[in-house]
């Protein structure tokens, strides 16, 4: 696929589903790593609202947000991003 040949409809298509891959991706690595909402929040420097938020595909976070929580989580930032 040629991303030069898409509109800006599939673009926002293409970006909510990215925002829901990557959000079911920090919720199961939370969670396999004992973390809460939280606990996650906290150790990442976000509110546990908006870690739902990210968490569900609502809120489509930065590169740095993911890196942050990735950090948070003793992880590199590699093992989110992998197989999205």
């Amino acid at each position: 696929m040629e991303f030069k040949d898409i509109d800006n409809f599939e673009k926002a298509i293409q970006k909510k589903e990215f925002a829901k891959l990557i959000g079911s991706k920090i919720r199961d690595t939370r969670k396999q790593r004992g973390f809460t909402q939280e606990k996650l929040a906290e150790a990442a420097g976000y509110d546990s609202a908006y870690i739902g938020h990210v968490e569900t595909g609502r809120y489509s976070p930065s590169v740095y947000t993911v890196w942050r929580m990735a950090k948070a989580m003793d992880i590199k930032l590699s093992e989110l991003l992998k197989d999205l």
